[in-house]
């Protein structure tokens, strides 16, 4: 199987409000990971904090994987808790794909 997970948060679903700072005013938090060439999971959350999201991936995804994440601090611990194999794409210096390391499987799943 193909380890290999994108991660990422993005707001979806415009019901409440919830500003987090990026562009989020007016949408509700969902984190989500995709497998690449495999399983997705999503969850919608009330506020996006360093746990939620920590405790989200570490039910998903297993600490052997390659991850993949942008440069949100909320990901910054992961090789901390045991991820080692975490690679960071910047998209504040219009970063997108660095060889293997990306966030386009995710973020492409969120945007229908």
């Amino acid at each position: 199987m193909w380890n290999r997970w994108d991660l990422c948060f993005d707001c979806v679903n415009k019901s409440i409000k919830a500003d987090l700072g990026r562009g989020t005013v007016s949408k509700k938090p969902i984190i989500a990971v995709v497998q690449r060439l495999g399983e997705a999971r999503a969850e919608v959350v009330d506020d996006v904090t360093v746990n939620k999201v920590q405790a989200f991936i570490e039910k998903h995804v297993d600490t052997s994987a390659h991850v993949s994440t942008d440069e949100y601090p909320i990901y910054k611990n992961l090789s901390k808790r045991g991820y080692i194999n975490h690679g960071i794409i910047t998209h504040a210096i219009e970063e997108y794909r660095r060889g293997e390391i990306s966030t386009n499987t995710v973020e492409g799943s969120l945007a229908s």
